[in-house]
């Protein structure tokens, strides 16, 4: 009875690889339309994503993850679509996820914290999900190909080149970073 944005954003970009992938393509892309739409009439209030919508409405406040997920979900519909105004959707939510999760000392986990534990992370370790910020940073590069932005280019590629210190001891925890890091090198 409760729609997780992140969890929505993920079974969004796995309905359009069902699209691609399968022969039955109409039933996937019936189940992505009906997911994208949900995401932003009901979690997208034009302004921020909702963590949670519920049988109460919407319910708390969505974090680095959240957005993350919805942003590379809505991105791989455009990517499917072509539609002007489902870039536009993508663009919305990845610009406020910079405003919100990135600093000048890094990454934030989530805008409103009782505990500062986590904040200014330089990368967000892969866990048993991809890594937010590696996710982000990759949604936005492929975005800035299709519209180009070189203010949100050149943050994407700060927030890139950042932690390397730390990447490079532990690169088994921070593949998303590094694949990002090698698929955009010279």
């Amino acid at each position: 009875s409760k729609r997780i944005a992140a969890w929505n954003g993920l079974a969004l970009s796995a309905l359009v690889k069902g699209v691609h992938a399968a022969e039955n393509k109409k039933h996937y892309l019936q189940a992505a339309m009906a997911i994208k739409k949900d995401l932003m009439q009901r979690h997208w209030n034009g302004n921020q994503l909702a963590r949670i919508v519920g049988k109460q409405g919407r319910l708390g406040h969505a974090g680095l993850e959240d957005y993350a997920y919805v942003a590379r979900g809505l991105l791989d519909f455009a990517r499917l679509t072509g539609d002007k105004r489902d870039w536009q959707d993508v663009s919305r939510i990845i610009n406020q996820a910079w405003q919100r999760f990135y600093k000048q000392n890094g990454w934030l986990l989530a805008e409103y914290m009782l505990l500062r534990y986590g904040a200014g992370q330089a990368a967000i370790a892969d866990g048993p999900m991809p890594s937010a910020s590696g996710m982000l940073i990759q949604s936005t590069l492929v975005l800035v190909k299709h519209q180009p932005d070189s203010r949100l280019k050149q943050q994407a590629l700060l927030a890139l080149s950042s932690g390397h210190r730390q990447i490079q001891q532990e690169p088994f925890w921070y593949a998303s970073h590094i694949g990002q890091i090698l698929s955009t090198s010279p």
